[in-house]
Parts: structure tokens; sequence; C-alpha cells
């Protein structure tokens, strides 16, 4: 890497218009690709993840969609903080680096100091309107470079190397870090009201779809069959599931529906996806077993929450 002098040189002149925009172009389109690099094989891992963790249950779906979309925030926050730093070594990007040019600090003509260049960064944001000041101002400088007091100039060739004060570029991008989180603390808020109202909602659409399911006025079983199958079901499912309860509905000539639901023996079946099966089967041989006419089909599912009273986990398995 080319380190160059802080002295000022008296070649030092304004970039072409051509070479201006090409810097800024140039920048955006390596970021941007440098950016997509590293978030798309991490976006996918967290599309898998969220599939492989949310599966059929949508409460554990939601949260993991949540939480994997604040761990992408986060990352994105470093991955700013480095664009906005991209002119810290030697006030030189990227493409300033291919093109010949650096920043310097307008009172000394000095090469930029890290903050500052951090500081002309931060208006980037509006891309477009940076990218046309800079071409219709006569010194090509936006409005970052007026924020700063810095300017854009070709470098002059023949510039011995200099020492880079790593502390100085560590504190900026540190400090990029730390701005990047602040303008991003209202999208976490957000993120949060929006997770709540999503359990709200599916608690809500569980709670419904329990009371209603897709009952029939004119083949509803009566409430006392729902109680005696409860009763024919705790002896066979007690090993897996506590408070028991059972909704019956009759679709029909075609099939029974039932709705099971109940609380888990232990928090480790939630995620036994082997255990689980055996209780789906289990219920549903004891089904048709007990209900009247039993050559009619059975068909319903078994909601099952935790153990814990403080945790909204549940697990829903149809059958």
């Amino acid at each position: 890497m080319e380190i160059l002098d802080e002295t000022p040189s008296p070649e030092q002149k304004t970039p072409e218009v051509g070479n201006r925009l090409a810097m800024m172009v140039l920048d955006h389109i390596l970021f941007s690709v440098a950016g997509a690099i590293i978030m798309l094989p991490i976006w996918f891992v967290f599309i898998f993840t969220t599939l492989k963790e949310g599966g059929p249950n949508p409460t554990t779906g939601s949260e993991a969609v949540f939480g994997g979309i604040q761990v992408m925030l986060v990352l994105y926050a470093f991955i700013m903080a480095i664009y906005l730093n991209k002119d810290a070594i030697n006030g030189r990007s990227p493409a300033k680096r291919i093109l010949g040019a650096r920043v310097v600090d307008m009172t000394d003509g000095q090469t930029a100091s890290p903050m500052k260049c951090l500081l002309r960064n931060i208006t980037l944001i509006f891309w477009p309107i940076e990218a046309l000041l800079a071409l219709l101002t006569s010194d090509r400088r936006r409005a970052g470079d007026y924020l700063a007091g810095t300017r854009v100039v070709m470098q002059a060739p023949d510039n011995p190397p200099a020492p880079l004060d790593w502390g100085k570029i560590l504190l900026s991008y540190l400090a990029g870090v730390g701005l990047i989180g602040l303008l991003m603390l209202p999208v976490y808020f957000m993120m949060g009201v929006l997770e709540d109202k999503a359990k709200e909602n599916l608690e809500m659409y569980d709670s419904s779809s329990m009371d209603d399911g897709e009952t029939s006025d004119e083949t509803t079983l009566a409430s006392e069959m729902d109680a005696s199958l409860t009763v024919m079901l705790e002896p066979a499912l007690a090993e897996y599931m506590s408070d028991i309860s059972v909704q019956t509905t009759e679709q029909g000539a075609d099939n029974y529906v039932v709705d099971i639901s109940g609380v888990a023996l232990l928090d480790d079946l939630m995620n036994d996806d082997e255990q689980l099966d055996v209780l789906k089967k289990m219920a549903q041989k004891t089904l048709e077993e007990k209900l009247p006419e039993a050559s009619l089909p059975v068909k319903g599912r078994i909601v099952i929450r935790s153990a814990d009273p403080n945790s909204k986990e549940m697990r829903i398995l149809s059958f």
C-alpha cells in the first residue's frame, strides 16, 4: 500500500469533472459489491435458519425472523461504518487511490484526518445530491466537504512515505459504528414494536381458531363428547401433556375434526420432533378407537404450550 506524505504540494490541483464523478461512482460500486459479498451469504444462512427453527410453528417462526433481522442490522451498521471511513487511510478511498487523488484539509493543504474524513462522508446518505454538488461547484466540493472543511485534490506522484496513525483510524471507525448505531435506534425500536404486535396477532389467531375451528352448525358434536374424549385421552397422553382439553367438530359425513390442547410436561418435548411424532400418532389412534362411527377418518391438530408460565412458546402438530 502506498503511504503518502502529509506535506502539502504546490502541484495539488482540482480534479476534472470526469475524474471527480468517476471517484464517487467507482467508490459506490466497489463498496456496494463488497457489502453484497459479505451480506448475501449471511442472508441465505439467516433464511435457512429461520425456516428450520420456525417450522410449522408461526410463533417460533416470527421470533426467528425478527431476531435474524436484528442481527443483520447490526452487521449492516459495521459495514456502513467502513464506508463512512473509506478515506481514513491517508485521505484516499479505493477509487481515489486508483485515480490518483486524496482528501486534504482546507486550512493547510495537508491530508485530512480520519475524523474529518468521517465527517465529510456522513452526508453520503444523500448520495445523488452530493454527486451533483461535486460536479457543479468549481472546486468539486460537496456538502460533506463544506461541513468538514476539506476538498479533494489530485495527488502529486512524488510524495515520500509517511507513517499511519492507526489509533486515529480505529477511533474514527468506532465513531462511525456509534453514529450508525444512533441513527438505527428508531429502526430497532420499530422492530421491537412490530415483533410484539406480531406475537399478539398470532396469539389472537390461535385463540380464535381454537374456539371456532371449521365448525358446522348442523353437525357440531355435543360438549359431553368433548369432555368424554378428554377423559379418554388423558391416560394415553399423560406421559407428554397435562391440562388436556378437546374440541371436536363433525364435518358432514366425511371426517371428524379434533383440536387438542395442553401443556408440555417437559420443555424438551417442544423441540423433540421424534417424541412429538409419537404423541401425534398416539392421539390419532386413541381418537379413532373412541369416536362413534369409527369408520370416519379423524383429522385435527395438537397445540402444545410450554410448561414455563412465562414462556409463550408453543408447537402445533397437524394430523
